[in-house]
């Protein structure tokens, strides 16, 4: 059997290849090691002279899947709804690297290549505040939040098919949910994410009632005070004074009153 030439950045390359499939299918508790050296046609103890051990190959093998995918949210430009729609596809067309940040997820082990993948989120803080500089993102939002909200909208139906087609009943591979998609968050973005104490916000709330604001007078209310007959007289008639009877000798009488004594 003919053998190949060793070249080692071809062999460091397949090693990497044939890594990131494993950890992608199967995590990194479940990769094993035989598998790759085997898939990338070299020996297992030239695999551990390249990476050392299993922790830093599946680290090499993450830093590889970055640089080949944007993890978190790219140039923003125009405006969010047409950054999003340019990056959503791109972010679902490398399965592999969806699967690898699920099981890194599932796993809960310490964060991989943190510092380059940090340095990635810092440009999208710095791309999402550059749109609050331009005005179509209100200033008083948290850059970090706001990038992290991008995110989660561009990777959420990649990561969770599952609840795509338990709301929406199709896959997010679906052209039709893509395009609908797309168009929601686009729709949400068009005026762009605004304060609130923006022109408009302040319009609803000054349409909407006040706790402090007196609340109008009843029409019961406004004849009290004179304007009309009183609330008594229109909702119940007072009944007539009767004068009260007193017993006698002689049967039963009214009382006189103190007006008819002076009369007498």
């Amino acid at each position: 059997m003919e053998k190949r030439p060793r070249d080692s950045a071809q062999t460091r390359a397949r090693i990497l290849g044939a890594a990131r499939q494993e950890f992608a299918s199967l995590g990194f508790s479940g990769a094993r090691v035989d598998e790759i050296a085997r898939v990338a046609d070299c020996d297992k103890r030239l695999l551990y002279r390249y990476f050392k051990d299993k922790a830093g190959l599946f680290r090499a093998a993450m830093v590889a899947t970055l640089s080949c995918t944007r993890e978190m949210v790219g140039e923003l430009e125009g405006d969010l709804g047409e950054s999003f729609a340019r990056q959503y596809p791109e972010v679902g067309a490398d399965p592999e690297w969806l699967r690898t940040i699920l099981w890194e997820a599932l796993e809960e082990n310490d964060l991989v290549a943190g510092d380059e993948r940090k340095a990635r989120f810092r440009d999208a803080k710095a791309a999402f505040r550059a749109l609050q500089e331009q005005g179509t993102v209100g200033d008083d939002l948290d850059p970090a939040y706001g990038a992290l909200v991008m995110a989660a909208l561009l990777v959420f139906p990649w990561v969770m098919p599952q609840f795509v087609r338990i709301a929406c009943g199709r896959s997010p591979r679906d052209p039709s949910f893509r395009s609908s998609y797309v168009a929601t968050v686009r729709r949400i973005f068009a005026g762009g994410v605004r304060p609130l104490g923006c022109p408009r916000a302040q319009a609803q709330a000054q349409d909407a009632p006040s706790a402090s604001a007196p609340a109008k007078r009843s029409t019961a209310q406004v004849r009290s005070r004179g304007q009309g007959p009183s609330a008594s007289t229109t909702t119940e008639r007072s009944a007539p004074v009767r004068e009260p009877r007193v017993a006698t000798t002689k049967g039963t009488r009214s009382a006189p009153t103190k007006a008819k004594k002076a009369a007498r």
